[in-house]
């Protein structure tokens, strides 16, 4: 079935989802949802061969036109990874356009072996038509408060904390009055919005 949905809107206000899903083929594919008219379409990069898996695909909407961040690293932007819809920022250069997204890692843990997920801040640059990455942080823990009402008390300090806090996955970004309103998905059964955590300018 479908996984890792991304909402967005495009600039007439008409919500989208893009997705990934298996259409029985053995192989994800991204696909996009219109929420206002229910019609999916498949997405596919034009005289280029599908990836085996194609995931986390990321929307940015630039000057009207809708792209996705296909990669992270290397920075692969198509116009048609991983992480919430990218949301432009305040002008800083009238030449120049910003946008943060919610990216997200994938790392061994020394102790347990297990892929441990986490978010990070990521902030690229756009010039005429020259995208450029500017900042990535360092993970984003909220402050404990994502995993703090889900793992047992007797789960810290023992060998069981890995099965509890290992997937923190960001699935949306946005921002109401400079403060920030983050969706992140808790291994894979439960998701959590955060409010007023963070502000624009603190970045």
């Amino acid at each position: 079935g479908p996984e890792d949905p991304r909402l967005f809107m495009d600039p007439t206000g008409i919500p989208y989802v893009v997705f990934n899903m298996d259409p029985g083929l053995g192989h994800r594919r991204m696909f996009m949802l219109n929420l206002a008219t229910k019609k999916i379409v498949a997405l596919r990069i034009v005289n280029r061969k599908q990836e085996e898996w194609e995931k986390n695909w990321a929307p940015l909407i630039s000057e009207g036109n809708l792209y996705f961040v296909q990669q992270l690293n290397p920075l692969t932007i198509g116009i048609l990874r991983g992480g919430t819809p990218f949301v432009k920022l305040a002008a800083v250069d009238e030449n120049e356009d910003y946008y943060v997204s919610l990216a997200r890692s994938n790392v061994k843990c020394f102790s347990c072996a297990h892929s441990i997920y986490r978010p990070h801040f990521f902030i690229i640059k756009k010039k005429a038509m020259q995208f450029t990455t500017l900042f990535v942080s360092n993970v984003v823990s909220f402050s404990g408060l994502v995993f703090n009402e889900t793992v047992p008390n007797q789960v810290y300090n023992s060998d069981l904390i890995c099965k509890y806090k290992r997937i923190m996955i960001p699935y949306s970004l946005s921002f109401v009055n400079d403060d920030a309103i983050v969706s992140v998905a808790i291994q894979d059964v439960q998701t959590k919005v955060l409010a007023q955590m963070m502000k624009i300018a603190s970045m």
